[in-house]
């Protein structure tokens, strides 16, 4: 129990109260020059248990992937050391989960025939330490652990899991999975350096990871080395680059892509406008897209209405003028890209109107899911089993294009 000196004003009488585990006990004696007594402020060992700062983002998970980051959880105490000797996680896809039930509204078990092993890292008394061990249920415990929380810099415990192969498990595409720590309605148990136990009851705490979505496999898009950028001519050439890779555990399918753009005017002929009865402006007939990996001279967007033109606010071009903001292929032919193969795609645009005396420029971008005006996809993919899927939690979106300078 660690003590702080504190001062209050001998005039005020300071009853024995306690709330938080914080103690304020009332002085008797005053400081007559001041006008002050002192007093007594003692801080009561109190356990934390948090998601790190380091915890894994929300992801996508494949089937039969092994060491899959899932959540990291940090303990702290008030000023001393202790050992954390057992330990619950549970398996509950929520926002918040007050009394560990799993069974208010927004909480719902995860799917926990997907996972095979789980395995969690601690440090210790003697160093890092490991150890595995597999669901009962919707929960595992750990029992006989040394997680040494330090007084000073606290202790994380991070998450690992080991996914099966869904037809085996029945394992549906867009199950999720989401581990907390309960500390609250499940078994645990930390001692601390002056012996005092701490159980569920006193700790009374959940700590949320973070919800993952289980797929057969996923695309992940990365910007190509050979994508264009700095200066370029007016007219129509190569505006982006880039790769799209399907995991090995499985085939993708790639169905749309949407494109964002960014382009000046500068001597606001219109010519990055979607105008639909306008002349001189962006259209359809603009773009092309090929797989440079199958074909580099034929386009797999085959004809123009496989374009659909839109507004910076995401609302359908009209004849109304207003800046070109975002583009979507629909693929007339889906691109199947085998498991564990990268295929590289190149877009093509028409520039002509931009003006090269007065440095026009424009840029490409693939962008993430998040932030899109509704109703657009960053793209839309399938893998194998669940199809439509939309760019939420895709590797590396936002992928930026180079600026091009005419």
């Amino acid at each position: 129990m660690s003590k702080i000196t504190i001062r209050t004003k001998t005039a005020t009488k300071v009853a024995v109260k306690t709330i938080l585990g914080i103690s304020l006990l009332a002085a008797a004696a005053g400081t007559a020059a001041y006008g002050f007594a002192s007093g007594t402020l003692s801080l009561t060992t109190r356990l934390r248990i948090t998601e790190a700062v380091t915890s894994p983002s929300p992801d996508i998970i494949v089937q039969s992937s092994t060491n899959n980051p899932v959540a990291t959880f940090h303990f702290s105490m008030g000023g001393v050391n202790a050992t954390v000797d057992t330990l619950t996680l549970q398996n509950c896809v929520a926002r918040t989960d007050r009394d560990g039930d799993c069974a208010d509204a927004k909480e719902t078990p995860g799917e926990s025939k997907a996972v095979k092993l789980v395995t969690i890292t601690y440090p210790s008394s003697s160093g890092t330490k490991s150890t595995t061990g597999t669901m009962t249920g919707d929960v595992i415990t750990f029992t006989g652990l040394d997680l040494l929380i330090d007084k000073s810099a606290g202790a994380d415990l991070n998450v690992y899991a080991d996914i099966n192969d869904f037809t085996t498990a029945g394992v549906a595409s867009g199950a999720a999975i989401q581990f907390n720590l309960n500390a609250i309605s499940s078994d645990f148990h930390a001692t601390t350096a002056s012996g005092k136990d701490i159980d569920e009851t006193r700790a009374a705490q959940i700590a949320l990871g973070e919800r993952m979505v289980l797929r057969l496999s996923k695309p992940t898009v990365t910007l190509n080395s050979s994508s264009p950028s700095g200066s370029t001519v007016v007219g129509r050439s190569e505006m982006l680059r880039f790769s799209v890779s399907a995991n090995k555990a499985g085939d993708v399918t790639v169905n749309s892509f949407l494109f964002k753009v960014n382009a000046t005017d500068n001597s606001t002929s219109g010519w990055n406008d979607c105008d639909t009865d306008g002349s001189g402006v962006m259209a359809a007939s603009d773009f092309d897209l090929y797989n440079l990996s199958v074909d580099s001279t034929v386009t797999i967007d085959k004809k123009d209405a496989s374009w659909s033109l839109f507004k910076t606010t995401g609302a359908a071009c009209d004849t109304s003028a207003a800046d070109l903001g975002y583009l979507r292929v629909n693929l007339p032919t889906a691109q199947k890209i085998p498991k564990g193969v990268t295929y590289v795609f190149a877009l093509y645009a028409d520039t002509t109107g931009a003006s090269s005396s007065l440095d026009d420029s424009v840029r490409f971008d693939l962008p993430a899911q998040t932030g899109l005006p509704t109703g657009l996809k960053s793209l839309v993919w399938s893998d194998g089993s669940a199809t439509g899927i939309d760019g939420t939690l895709i590797d590396n979106l936002t992928i930026s294009g180079g600026t091009l300078i005419f």
